[in-house]
């Protein structure tokens, strides 16, 4: 189903990182398979946490994912005029990407692009994410994934260079950034469009009409969840 992912919070044993066991826990996620392949060739696209507004259901309950098809359905109609209708101020982070989706295909580009590289980054952002929030500093990562590379790819370095496997120190503390950053909403709320709401308001403005501005954020979850499930 082309449904909104459900964030609840459960981390896949392999993910779950803790002091001590470091050391073997990042060993785990870069070996992982599916972890570490091919997504940080892929630079994250910045992230911003400036709205997070859902709306409810008919109990007044706030609908912070979506678990079933009619949820999805209503959030994305709901989502197509809130962002038609709302301003919301576009960050410093994301303005080039503002701009370089308007001179292609403006909202249709951002769907498609942010969904795609967002499921691709899926399981690294997290894994990321994880180990800024405890602390593990650039110099401990990198020394860890230069030996990963090292151990784990073997032959088939080739394919890849150091410098493309492993996470850039200005990559790692972006992700940092946005990983405080997101601890600022509520932990109920979990859709994969809030980082980008302010690009898909700009862009979305200037589409019409719903039906179009519905497909446009149905395309974004649609790419997303296949690019997830590679």
């Amino acid at each position: 189903m082309p449904g909104l992912p459900d964030f609840s919070g459960n981390v896949p044993e392999h993910r779950k990182w803790g002091g001590a066991n470091f050391s073997n826990n990042l060993r785990l996620w870069l070996s992982h398979p599916g972890c570490h392949s091919d997504c940080m060739m892929l630079s994250p696209p910045p992230r911003a946490w400036v709205d997070w507004t859902v709306p409810t259901d008919k109990s007044g309950r706030e609908i912070g994912v979506c678990r079933t098809q009619p949820d999805y359905q209503f959030y994305l109609h709901w989502l197509a005029d809130y962002l038609y209708e709302t301003e919301i101020p576009v960050p410093a982070c994301q303005r080039e990407l503002v701009e370089r989706f308007r001179s292609g295909d403006g909202a249709d580009d951002a769907a498609f692009h942010l969904g795609e590289d967002m499921g691709y980054l899926l399981l690294d952002l997290e894994a990321y994410e994880r180990s800024s929030l405890e602390g593990t500093s650039w110099e401990e990562l990198n020394e860890f994934e230069r030996e990963m590379y090292e151990s784990v790819w073997g032959d088939d370095r080739e394919t890849y260079s150091l410098e493309e496997f492993c996470a850039s120190r200005e990559e790692y503390a972006q992700i940092g950034r946005e990983a405080r950053e997101a601890e600022t909403i509520p932990e109920a709320i979990g859709h994969a469009d809030i980082p980008f709401r302010a690009i898909f308001a700009a862009l979305l403005r200037e589409v019409p009409d719903h039906g179009e501005r519905y497909r446009c954020l149905d395309r974004f979850y649609c790419s997303f969840n296949e690019a997830a499930s590679k």
